[in-house]
């Protein structure tokens, strides 16, 4: 049976082309493995649908240590769905980084809401809950260990391992890579801004002593403009 590994965070430790080669090289029914704190939401979508989409056989999703976030998400394309005993699992509001005034913020929650709203709705098919249990859990970033992540719908049976683990030891782990996680993607995040930023003033100098006033205007506007859009594809994350 062809295992696929979903390890690390997703978008850098793991992106959705390394996952379809996997797929491409698959047939029959397949395992996969996460223990991923989250990621990029856009990139866990994609791994999400390419594992829906598998159409060569069962695909058996195993959790092996922590499905949080869009680790989360991604568990939920396996159809059957294996936690074990010392797992954690954590769902929550999908956030991002924006800059610019009302107006952006106001598109930028939109967007959000849009993603919560996706993630929802296949946290409440897995589970049978109502969408207001569900958004209730996502508000409140709702960690799960062991069996109650079965208790709770989310998976379909436990792998034992006859060990006692320390439930809130495990989850306080579980709950430093996530940070871990977010510290990362912000300091990517923002060291890509500053490159950009450093872009637009080279490109503001260089035109200023070869078009008029009012092209330049033009050109730093489109600058900004997708500047602003690159940093808010690329800093959605779960």
């Amino acid at each position: 049976m062809k295992k696929i590994k979903i390890q690390g965070e997703i978008g850098w430790d793991v992106t959705a082309q390394e996952v379809e080669t996997d797929l491409l090289n698959a047939s029959g029914d397949i395992e996969v493995e996460i223990d991923s704190p989250g990621g990029s939401v856009f990139e866990g979508v994609k791994i999400f649908n390419l594992l829906r989409n598998y159409k060569g056989g069962k695909v058996t999703v195993i959790i092996n240590s922590v499905a949080a976030s869009m680790g989360s998400y991604i568990a939920m394309a396996g159809d059957e769905v294996k936690v074990y005993d010392n797992a954690t699992f954590m769902i929550h509001n999908p956030w991002t980084i924006e800059v610019g005034d009302y107006r952006d913020f106001e598109k930028t929650a939109e967007t959000l809401k849009g993603l919560a709203n996706l993630l929802k709705a296949k946290y409440v098919e897995k589970t049978g809950k109502e969408e207001a249990e569900i958004e209730g859990l996502m508000n409140e970033e709702s960690w799960f260990f062991g069996e109650e992540i079965v208790n709770a719908g989310f998976a379909d049976a436990v792998i034992e391992t006859n060990e006692n683990e320390d439930k809130q030891a495990l989850i306080a782990l579980a709950k430093e890579r996530f940070k871990g996680c977010i510290k990362k993607m912000k300091e990517v995040e923002e060291d890509k801004v500053k490159k950009e930023v450093a872009a637009l003033a080279k490109i503001v100098s260089e035109a200023q002593n070869q078009i008029s006033e009012e092209e330049v205007k033009r050109k730093v506007e489109y600058e900004v403009a997708k500047a602003k859009l690159n940093l808010l594809k690329r800093s959605l994350n779960g």
